[in-house]
């Protein structure tokens, strides 16, 4: 699947509708100014071409994934996702300022045991980059 804004009005028209009532885990990352790359991220142990700034999962994309775009939305602020809870807290201005909403875009991935591979996934990049992906935690 391919990376779609977050910002989007229309975020839901670009995704398949059996996505949309599916389940798995889901990757934040964030474009360039000029929506063509993704920034690549400096870690502990090497540099995270991917730029992934957090891996979640869900057993329902259509409504996880209301939560954490209105959690993440400045003009929103919702409560209801650790991730955007996390980017808009006071102490991660910077990260805001880096990693503007605008600019910030998601991959759905489907999976039928997303518990598992959330933890795979997390596990396989604290283990390349010596750290989780920037607004995950353990």
């Amino acid at each position: 699947m391919n990376k779609v804004l977050v910002s989007k009005s229309n975020f839901w028209e670009n995704i398949p509708e059996d996505i949309k009532s599916n389940y798995g885990i889901y990757k934040i990352q964030c474009f360039d100014d000029k929506l063509e790359k993704i920034i690549k991220i400096p870690r502990v142990l090497e540099l995270d071409e991917d730029g992934i700034l957090y891996i979640g999962k869900t057993t329902l994309f259509s409504r996880r994934i209301n939560f954490l775009i209105r959690s993440l939305n400045p003009n929103t602020l919702g409560q209801s996702h650790i991730c955007g809870r996390r980017y808009n807290n006071e102490f991660n201005i910077n990260i805001r300022k880096r990693f503007p909403f605008e600019r910030l875009c998601i991959t759905l991935i489907q999976d039928d045991n997303p518990d598992e591979r959330e933890k795979e996934e997390l596990k396989k990049y604290a283990i390349r980059f010596g750290v989780p992906p920037v607004l995950n935690r353990f």
